[in-house]
């Protein structure tokens, strides 16, 4: 015959009684060969005893029995089913709740009466203090920005001269001292003429940093370039020179004579004109140039 895996049929849950009531679960498990059923409370075999009874019988139902739970039966409850074609296993919990007693009875402190009343203490006397006049220096504040006298402006790098092409760009920087004066200002003169900001020439001055900037120079912007800082307390003046060079024009010879010769040779349009020819129509009598012949005698 066949044998079949355990399956049970039947299944307990999870109870929850109170300590001192009767506890029951109920399981049962078919298969072939019948199952062989055991018990496990939480995790460890569930032996019989007096306080607990463990049912079989030859139908695979079983039974455990808790006459008085106690709050030591509280656990997890496993009911394992095994034969040899397999193992299975259902289990749940059992809580056991134990009754909560009367609340203790408040007892209320007893204090003895006092015998003696203290009375408070006396308020102190008031207490004199005899100050002295102490003269204190008056705190020492640092100079307001304004107030601050800087030294004469002067240059720490001076300007290069600069050699140009025509159409390029030139850039003249400096550096000067000091460089947290407020009162300083710079300005740029060509030839002894103020430079105005456009979109050829930018001006840059921060932190003690001068510089100008030409775009597209022309051969008009050669000259003696003058950068001027002054301020409340002097003048100072760096000078470089600018000289511009006009673009190199265009060379015409050619160093391969053979090539230019062969591309003028190409580029001669004159041999690509189109030319139109007029046909003379004579009116003249067609002839034959060479006449019919004879084919002689010829078979059916």
């Amino acid at each position: 015959s066949s044998v079949v895996a355990p399956k049970f049929i039947e299944r307990f849950t999870t109870v929850n009684v109170k300590e001192g009531e009767p506890v029951r679960l109920f399981a049962r498990a078919i298969g072939t060969p019948i199952p062989r059923i055991t018990w496990q409370k939480d995790g460890i075999p569930l032996q019989p005893g007096p306080d607990v009874q463990i049912l079989w019988d030859d139908n695979g139902s079983t039974t455990v029995d808790i006459p008085r739970a106690k709050t030591s039966d509280a656990a997890w409850y496993q009911c394992t089913a095994q034969n040899v074609a397999g193992t299975t296993a259902t289990r749940a919990r059992l809580f056991v709740e134990t009754p909560k007693g009367p609340a203790p009875e408040q007892r209320r402190l007893q204090l003895p009466r006092p015998t003696k009343v203290i009375q408070p203490e006396p308020a102190p006397e008031p207490e004199v203090i005899f100050l002295r006049h102490v003269e204190r220096a008056a705190p020492h504040m640092p100079p307001k920005e304004e107030d601050r006298i800087y030294p004469p402006p002067k240059f720490t790098i001076p300007l290069n001269d600069v050699a140009q092409v025509e159409g390029g760009k030139v850039h003249f920087e400096g550096r000067i001292e000091p460089v947290s004066d407020p009162t300083m200002r710079v300005q740029w003169f060509l030839n002894g003429n103020l430079i105005q900001a456009s979109s050829r020439a930018n001006t840059t001055f921060q932190f003690g940093f001068v510089a100008l900037d030409l775009l597209s120079i022309v051969m008009e912007d050669s000259g003696e370039y003058t950068c001027r800082v002054s301020s409340s307390t002097g003048v100072a003046e760096s000078r470089a020179m600018l000289s511009v060079q006009p673009k190199p024009p265009i060379e015409q010879q050619s160093q391969h004579s053979a090539a230019l010769h062969q591309i003028q040779n190409l580029e001669d349009y004159s041999k690509y004109v189109r030319t139109e020819s007029i046909e003379e129509v004579v009116n003249q009598r067609p002839a034959f140039t060479r006449p019919l012949q004879d084919l002689g005698q010829l078979e059916e």
